[in-house]
């Protein structure tokens, strides 16, 4: 077998290619400069006949105009493509109108512009919707007899129902009514001291105006809420019984300087704070267990050594309160939102 053999001779040339161009129209092998040269006779005929005078190189795409009289714009199925009879003519047909079949412009494409003689395409369509209608009617009436006539009413048209200022809520109502009331008792009674009572009884029924410390209290409690932890690891998050979420650390100096800095300035400046939670029905003791596990404290035998729990509230515009918690007793006596400390000889206000 010889080298040459899978390749095949250009028809101009000596060259053999091994991946030859073959001419679709001769059928002659050729090779990659001849293929489209000015020596192949072939190609340069079939240039010579496709392309303009006007624009050299350009295919002559049959330029047709649209049906419309007076309208001198290009078809659309002339702008989409080949027009000539046999060749492009199934992919030009989608975008003529489909009465008449003309082809139009953009501009006159619908039925409406043109003035087509045949059927509008909407009239069809419903008129289409009706045929459906008849027969379904039909159909009803023969298998179901006593919903031959049944006329299926419209519901009524909405309207829009504006609230104004002067319309009351039930509870404004009865809060006036009880005002009202106290009044005229009030009235009745000549004695200062039933008047005094009633104005008491009016001033409970207003808001209540929250103070800025209650407001400032009230976020400090979201916080805890968002990102407390439950101080028992095995406790269940979805529990329906009730917690007390607070803060806790620890002051293991004998003589508990933070604790008293807290209650001068009421500022912690002993270290970190860990939020936590317990259930309600949770004894001290055993929350005094568990903050000593966390710890790793140990214990000592000696009594004044001794680990205690202090309780630190700062009630909003009051004084400051340090209780110390009895172990026996449940969680539930922990202030909302205090600050647990674990000391040591517990709280002694003389040191």
């Amino acid at each position: 077998m010889s080298i040459l053999s899978p390749g095949s001779k250009c028809h101009l040339c000596s060259l053999v290619d091994f991946l030859p161009f073959i001419c679709p129209t001769c059928n002659l092998v050729y090779c990659q400069q001849h293929i489209s040269s000015n020596l192949h006779t072939c190609t340069q005929q079939q240039l010579d006949q496709s392309t303009s005078i006007d624009r050299p190189g350009k295919l002559e795409r049959g330029k047709t105009i649209c049906e419309m009289k007076g309208c001198d714009r290009e078809s659309i199925e002339s702008i989409g493509g080949f027009v000539a009879e046999g060749e492009g003519e199934g992919i030009a047909r989608e975008v003529r109108c489909r009465g008449c079949g003309g082809a139009y412009c953009v501009e006159h494409r619908s039925q409406s512009t043109h003035s087509c003689t045949a059927p509008l395409d909407h009239n069809v369509r419903h008129d289409a919707f009706l045929e459906r209608r008849d027969k379904a009617r039909e159909i009803i009436s023969q298998r179901f007899p006593d919903f031959r006539d049944r006329v299926i009413p419209k519901p009524p048209p909405g309207k829009d129902v504006v609230k104004t200022q002067s319309v009351k809520t039930q509870t404004q109502r009865k809060e006036d009514n009880r005002t009202t009331e106290l009044s005229k008792s009030s009235s009745g009674s000549g004695s200062g001291e039933g008047i005094c009572q009633d104005n008491a009884a009016v001033d409970q029924l207003k808001p209540k105006i929250k103070s800025k410390a209650d407001r400032l209290w009230d976020i400090h409690l979201k916080k805890i809420r968002m990102t407390a932890e439950p101080l028992l690891k095995l406790a269940r998050n979805d529990s329906m019984t009730e917690r007390v979420f607070f803060e806790w650390t620890m002051d293991l100096m004998q003589i508990q300087e933070n604790v008293r800095k807290w209650k001068e300035s009421g500022k912690w400046s002993g270290g970190k704070l860990e939020r936590g939670w317990v259930d309600c029905d949770m004894p001290i003791g055993k929350m005094l267990d568990l903050i000593t596990g966390r710890g790793k404290i140990k214990r000592s035998e000696d009594q004044s050594q001794s680990l205690h729990l202090l309780s630190l509230y700062p009630a909003p515009d009051e004084e400051r309160q340090v209780i110390q918690l009895e172990l026996s007793k449940s969680a539930k006596m922990i202030p909302q939102g205090s600050l647990v400390v674990l000391v040591r000889g517990g709280w002694n206000q003389g040191i």
